[in-house]
């Protein structure tokens, strides 16, 4: 009888998003540039209605001519069409990989996920290939990472690359924000804001003040 199949892309000679920066000793620039790129990508699946669920740098391919790719959507779901699907099988289980998971995708309700999920996983992978580590750390048991995605405040990219202070900083920011209201709604959304910062534009994110952070604070 007939089988299923899947037919999938070769990219030939590819490596991983952050290996291929490091080998070909990217400026910060040239890495932001580049990931301008993922978040094109990303952002065409938003369009279309699609959560990736599991973006991080392991699935973030650049081929031999330095065209990145996104892969393995296996987790990936629709935000429309498969909803009773999911509800059938993982509608209460933690899908992805918790150094890269948004605060609320450790409910494990993925009817509650949107785009913006995809968002904070570009935020965290965006600030480990400029920073060389993640924004902060997520160490223990579960309920340890748990918590730490859930509680713990990401440090600033200028605290470890004082140069990238400022804007580039802010959208980093944006997109880590716990509360996903203020972040990004789409990949798309980021990657115009990059976009801006490497045209020396004003961005959507701006730096903090003294006053904004002690409105926050209280």
């Amino acid at each position: 009888g007939e089988a299923p199949y899947f037919a999938m892309e070769y990219v030939r000679n590819s490596r991983i998003l952050s290996d291929y920066c490091d080998e070909n000793k990217l400026s910060h620039r040239q890495r932001v540039e580049l990931f301008i790129d993922v978040c094109e990508a990303v952002g065409f699946g938003h369009q279309k209605g699609i959560v990736h669920r599991d973006l991080k740098p392991g699935n973030i391919l650049v081929d031999s001519r330095g065209n990145t790719k996104i892969i393995d959507f296996g987790v990936a779901r629709s935000t429309e069409s498969d909803t009773s699907i999911t509800m059938q099988t993982d509608m209460f289980a933690i899908v992805g990989t918790l150094q890269y998971m948004a605060p609320e995708q450790c409910e494990g309700d993925a009817l509650d996920l949107d785009t913006s999920a995809d968002v904070y996983a570009l935020g965290i992978t965006l600030f480990e290939l400029l920073a060389g580590t993640r924004p902060y750390s997520v160490e223990g048991g579960i309920a340890a990472a748990i918590k730490a995605i859930r509680e713990a405040e990401p440090d600033p990219l200028g605290q470890y690359v004082p140069e990238l202070k400022g804007e580039l900083e802010a959208v980093l920011a944006k997109s880590l924000e716990k509360d996903r209201s203020i972040r990004y709604r789409t990949a798309s959304e980021l990657g115009d804001d990059l976009r801006r910062w490497l045209h020396d534009e004003p961005t959507v994110a701006q730096p903090q003040t003294f006053i904004t952070s002690f409105k926050r604070v209280v």
